[in-house]
This record gives structure tokens, C-alpha cells and sequence, in this order.
């Protein structure tokens, strides 16, 4: 029994790290940020939120408002792993 134990546990332990390891780093993302918000003007909108609503919807996430992305959202989306296939 206990060897069955061990693999179960292992087993969730491997299962968490994979999920995890979709997760960016905070500098990631703020570098991913800088150059999605082309304008600087604290949102990413119109023309530059086509890549990034995709991967967002892909990861069955939605901005708050149509095709606006907040600087808040956005790093939420890209720390949870949103963007993780998008090159920088």
C-alpha cells in the first residue's frame, strides 16, 4: 500500500509542477507588456490586442471590457500563462 501512496503523491506533485510551469515571471510579463501596449497609454487596444485576446481566449479568459486589455489584466493573463507561446 504504501508504494501506491508514494506514486499518488508523486504523481499530483508532477501534475502541479506541469500547470505551474506555464506561469511567466512578473519581469517577463512587464517586458511583454511594454511592447504590447504600443502607444503607452496604459491599455492595449484596437490593433494591438488581436494576438493577445487570442491567447487569452484560448486560455478562457475575457478582459473585462470588449477588446480593451487593462495593464491589470494583462499581467494577470500573462502570470497565469496566457501568453506563455506568444516570442517576445
Amino acid at each position: 500500500m504504501k508504494p501506491l501512496v508514494i506514486l499518488a503523491v508523486f504523481g499530483m506533485a508532477t501534475l502541479y509542477s506541469v500547470q505551474n510551469s506555464d506561469a511567466m515571471s512578473a519581469a517577463n510579463c512587464k517586458a511583454m507588456w511594454n511592447k504590447a501596449d504600443t502607444n503607452d497609454d496604459g491599455v492595449v487596444v484596437g490593433t494591438e490586442t488581436w494576438p493577445y485576446l487570442m491567447a487569452m481566449t484560448d486560455a478562457e479568459m475575457e478582459p473585462v471590457k470588449t477588446g480593451i486589455i487593462s495593464r491589470v489584466e494583462f499581467m494577470k493573463a500573462c502570470e497565469d500563462g496566457a501568453f506563455r507561446r506568444m516570442t517576445m
